[in-house]
């Protein structure tokens, strides 16, 4: 039952309202409830089993779950039917018996029991698919959908349903006089969704229909929703590919992501891609072309452009070969000419940028986007952030938090050295800070500056924030997101007492027995973080996993040794420390991690999640809103 529909119809009227749950194979009807006041937002429960019956809910492996656990719903009593005529197989699978020699029904129906004995109807399991690693429950974003006032009626469906090139696309019915608006219709309903829906949630492609094919008992028939979404292709601004690199670069994005036509200007990630699709795309493009294409290619360099002419730095030879010299010294060249209406920018190769308003010019003076403005006349908006990678060196857990950021904020994230390969890396912290230092100063040359960093970017960000003050510059505030001071650090009368962070980072043992570890012995743990920030999963083939681990492992033991064991010293900087409220053990550690040993100003805010989780949705929309004044 929609959530919304016993107000819509009890509106002036009075009268008993019931919700009936039952399949055929159970005589109808097995669950009952009157629905008196029942909030709008919330699942309507369907009751508790009539009499002579009983509802269970039971896993996989047919073991009753415990209450508020989902799980398919079964039922057991006096109207189960014997079976399917002239079907035994359907009638084995359907109709079991327990351990304990109950006979039920298993109804495909995906539900929970709550501790007042009633049920919930959760939608059916074959309407449960995995998109981008996420199980989905595609009922649940129907009814989003149906609530918003712009839409009379919605489906989704998922093409290439369990694999990695996914797609979740949304079909709308609205008003006739709504449709000659389509463009500002996609933007609202995008808009809307965004407010009520994680990002894995949410449509990749909304397309908008007359009708929605229903079948004979007025359900919607997905099997007749249209797989086409060349709806997409009108939202867009984009450039086509101009040579033939290009070319073979647009068509592997298109395929992964399932789209017709991808844009050489267009975002990986803003068409729908996931850290997991972006890994599977760098090895398939590493076997296509011979060469190594780096796991972490796409998350700092997420558009053919920029991909493009980073090969061709790495690769020009082999690319040169395959694709002509024309080719090669065009993608080297383009960044400079893609749009004449821009000025020339450069950022080093350290610095990412996912704020697609934000370039630098070539006095290294950080502007905004916006139509007329000149460079006397620019908006400068708020202190530069510049965030330092975690153990491993990407910078993909920092996307998130940079999407949230408002206009006129400056957003950086500093990567490693050595996520190409054939780098020197930095022997230590300090030679490491100092490298980022001269680019954060290549990107914007003056202070003041906010530095930060999530885990043991935090170690980083707190070095590279002393030599910039050592050196004359200002920094306003250092940023740290769950960042512990490993015990070898820095111990004073404040530290020496504290406890070992590391079981409240799911950890069996302390950080600096993690930094000890051989890389190999480190495997498991790099494959767990990985997992975590979305880059691979169980179900990620092989080689993939193979290539990401080699790519990150070498980076992940390096800074775990660095970081682990850097010696900290005082600096007379605010500190805001963001910590996670879920921890999977909470050991005692003061609420500041000892920090106000080296800092005289350390402000403690919550947010929602746990140490990996708290750098997404909706943990992220917290640190969003303390660091970025103006949300």
């Amino acid at each position: 039952m929609p959530s919304d529909l016993p107000e819509r119809l009890r509106s002036g009227r009075r009268f008993s309202f019931w919700n009936f749950y039952g399949p055929t194979e159970a005589a109808i009807e097995a669950t009952a409830a009157e629905v008196s006041q029942h909030p709008a937002t919330r699942v309507i429960p369907i009751g508790k089993p009539i009499n002579d019956t009983e509802v269970l809910v039971l896993d996989s492996e047919l073991r009753e779950l415990p209450v508020t656990v989902p799980g398919e719903l079964a039922i057991h009593g006096v109207g189960l039917a014997r079976g399917y005529l002239g079907r035994t197989d359907l009638t084995a699978q359907r109709f079991c018996r327990l351990l304990d020699g109950r006979r039920v029904f298993l109804t495909g129906d995906r539900g929970r029991k709550r501790t007042d004995g009633s049920f919930e109807f959760l939608g059916r399991l074959d309407d449960q698919v995995k998109v981008g690693g996420y199980r989905i429950e595609l009922e649940e974003i129907e009814q989003v959908l149906k609530s918003l006032p712009l839409v009379d009626d919605a489906a989704v469906k998922v093409r290439e349903a369990d694999n990695a090139a996914a797609v979740m696309i949304a079909y709308l019915k609205v008003a006739e006089n709504k449709r000659d608006r389509d463009a500002d219709l996609q933007n609202e309903i995008k808009r809307s969704l965004g407010d009520r829906l994680p990002p894995f949630k949410r449509p990749r492609h909304l397309v908008f229909l007359d009708s929605l094919p229903k079948t004979s008992s007025g359900k919607i028939d997905r099997k007749q929703l249209p797989d086409r979404t060349d709806q997409h292709l009108a939202e867009r601004e984009w450039i086509a590919a101009r040579n033939k690199l290009e070319e073979h670069l647009t068509e592997q994005w298109a395929r992964m992501l399932g789209l017709q036509e991808v844009g050489i200007n267009e975002d990986f990630f803003e068409l729908g891609g996931t850290s997991l699709q972006a890994a599977m795309l760098a090895t398939r493009l590493s076997d296509q072309l011979g060469v190594h294409v780096p796991t972490s290619l796409l998350f700092d360099m997420p558009d053919v452009l920029r991909t493009a002419e980073r090969l061709a730095s790495l690769h020009r030879d082999a690319l040169a070969k395959r694709f002509g010299e024309d080719a090669v010294d065009y993608a080297k060249t383009s960044l400079k000419s893609q749009e004449p209406s821009k000025p020339e920018y450069s950022t080093p190769p350290l610095i990412a940028t996912f704020i697609e308003s934000t370039w630098i010019v070539p006095d290294f003076q950080h502007v905004q986007k916006q139509p007329g403005t000149s460079k006397q006349g620019r908006n400068r908006g708020s202190t530069p952030i510049f965030m330092i990678h975690p153990p491993g060196g990407i910078v993909v857990c920092y996307r998130d938090l940079a999407k949230l950021a408002p206009e006129g904020q400056a957003f950086y994230a500093v990567r490693s050295r050595g996520l190409e390969g054939g780098e020197s890396l930095p022997d230590t912290v300090e030679a490491m800070a100092a490298d980022y230092v001269e680019a954060i100063r290549a990107t914007i040359p003056n202070g003041p500056y906010q530095l930060g960093g999530w885990s043991l970017g935090g170690i980083g960000a707190w070095e590279a924030a002393r030599q910039l003050v050592a050196s004359g510059d200002s920094v306003e505030r250092i940023i740290l997101l769950d960042t512990s001071i490993p015990q070898g650090a820095g111990l004073t009368t404040s530290t020496i007492g504290e406890p070992n962070p590391g079981t409240e980072y799911g950890l069996d043992f302390t950080l600096e027995e993690l930094a000890e570890l051989k890389p190999e012995e480190q495997l498991p743990l790099l494959w767990e973080h990985a997992k975590n920030l979305g880059i691979l999963d169980d179900d990620t083939p092989q080689s993939v996993v193979d290539q990401a681990i080699s790519d990150l492992k070498q980076l992940f033991h390096h800074h775990l040794q660095l970081l682990g064991k850097h010696p900290i010293e005082p600096l007379k900087l605010p500190v805001l420390l963001i910590r996670p409220r879920d921890v999977p053990v909470d050991v005692g550690t003061s609420p500041d991690r000892g920090w106000s040993a080296f800092s005289p100003e350390v402000t403690v805010e919550m947010v929602e999640g746990h140490h990996h989780s708290m750098v997404k949705r909706p943990g992220v929309e917290g640190i969003a809103r303390l660091i970025f004044p103006s949300r």
